[in-house]
């Protein structure tokens, strides 16, 4: 779990917590599930429309793609 490759996509990490950077390899059924289930995400913008794999991926490259976000 802290091979040098993922501790490239560490933003931050504490004793209790390790927050990394989105990525693709984080895309997972369980995870589009969560985006989509409305009441996990009710305050989320993603709730309007349904999530799928692709479209979460392109979220993730205009997000990274962008310097201000």
């Amino acid at each position: 779990m802290n091979s040098p490759q993922n501790q490239s996509r560490v933003a931050f990490q504490s004793k209790r917590l390790r927050y990394e950077l989105l990525d693709e390899s984080h895309i997972t059924d369980e995870y589009i599930s969560w985006l989509n289930d409305p009441q996990t995400n009710r305050f989320l913008e993603s709730v309007r429309e349904v999530q799928t794999q692709e479209s979460v991926a392109n979220w993730i490259c205009k997000t990274h793609s962008d310097p201000h976000r």
